[in-house]
């Protein structure tokens, strides 16, 4: 028989959480309990504790284990790109803070050149932002930018905040989104890192193309995480074309 990995303990033990099966504060079973139940070992019980700590679900106290902290609610979030994050966030109530991480431009990569339509030649920069969210890193924005649309990435890429805001800084007024697609991966050793997250940990992936609307011209591909323990999405049809 397949032995039980703890992302599998902390499937289940998630959905005992989410159904009442405890109340806040109360004390979850020990690591030999939960070894038994599952059939697992206790290093892999041992492992899921840890990650459901780490997203916030549990509490351990020395010498007297592990209890449920509560019900942590996840913060509905519209897939489409037909509002801002800073607006949405307003509307959810959350408080934020946004860093930019690096600013710089990268190696020829055919997959990111031919979604841009770029000749191998063109500079392309890679603008990584976080979102601070609660005082908790949750969401990272990865913009890729060509050059010859926005000359001034050297001097303004680090300072870039709104992207939206950048667009419209830029006389780009209406925009579209293409080839949205939402996925659910594994994040890189760097993308952990700067969520704050474990390893082999997987984040809500949103992909998609930013095209200015009267032109066709490619402006970003754009890549942004968001922690799965943070967010649940909510499928809204929007307008083609987006007025900034």
């Amino acid at each position: 028989m397949k032995e039980i990995t703890w992302e599998t303990i902390v499937e289940k033990v998630l959905h005992d959480l989410e159904t009442n099966a405890y109340a806040p504060g109360e004390k979850l079973p020990s690591e030999n309990k939960l070894a038994h139940r599952f059939g697992a070992s206790r290093a892999e019980v041992r492992k899921a504790y840890r990650e459901l700590k780490h997203r916030g679900y549990i509490f351990s106290v020395q010498g007297r284990g592990s209890f449920f902290v509560g019900k942590r609610e996840k913060l509905p979030f519209s897939m489409m790109r037909g509002r801002s994050f800073s607006e949405t966030a307003g509307l959810l109530h959350c408080t934020y803070q946004t860093e930019t991480v690096s600013c710089k431009t990268i190696g020829f990569n055919p997959q990111i050149y031919r979604s841009l339509e770029a000749e191998e030649g063109d500079v392309i920069w890679k603008v990584v932002q976080r979102r601070i969210l609660d005082g908790e890193p949750a969401v990272l924005h990865i913009h890729y930018l060509p050059e010859k649309q926005f000359p001034d990435l050297a001097e303004t890429g680090a300072k870039l905040t709104s992207f939206y805001g950048y667009l419209r800084e830029h006389g780009y007024r209406q925009i579209r989104v293409a080839s949205p697609q939402l996925t659910v991966g594994l994040l890189t050793k760097k993308e952990e890192e700067l969520l704050s997250m474990p390893s082999y940990a997987t984040g809500l992936i949103y992909s998609a193309q930013t095209l200015h609307a009267p032109a066709g011209a490619i402006l970003e591909l754009g890549r942004t995480i968001y922690r799965s323990d943070r967010f649940t999405f909510l499928l809204e049809a929007h307008e083609n074309v987006i007025e900034l």
